[in-house]
């Protein structure tokens, strides 16, 4: 592989950079670039966009509009 190993979550996290910017604010991506910029482990980041996924759909309200309060949710329980 050499000194440049794959980086899966990097690689993903670069492809949802490039769609974001035509994408709803419904799309689940917008949650998963605040996830890597926040820096959660793959624990913390499965709980966070679950629980994003969730509530948007439960309340009706664009990904966009709930990752604030689901971050802090995520940083205070995982």
């Amino acid at each position: 592989m050499g000194d440049n190993p794959f980086d899966k979550r990097e690689y993903d996290n670069e492809l949802d950079e490039i769609a974001a910017g035509v994408m709803p604010n419904s799309w689940i991506g917008h949650a998963r670039i605040r996830a890597h910029k926040e820096n959660l482990s793959e624990k913390q980041e499965e709980f966070f966009l679950t629980l994003t996924q969730r509530i948007a759909e439960k309340k009706g309200l664009p990904v966009t509009e709930v990752t604030d309060a689901t971050l802090a949710k995520t940083l205070e329980v995982a």
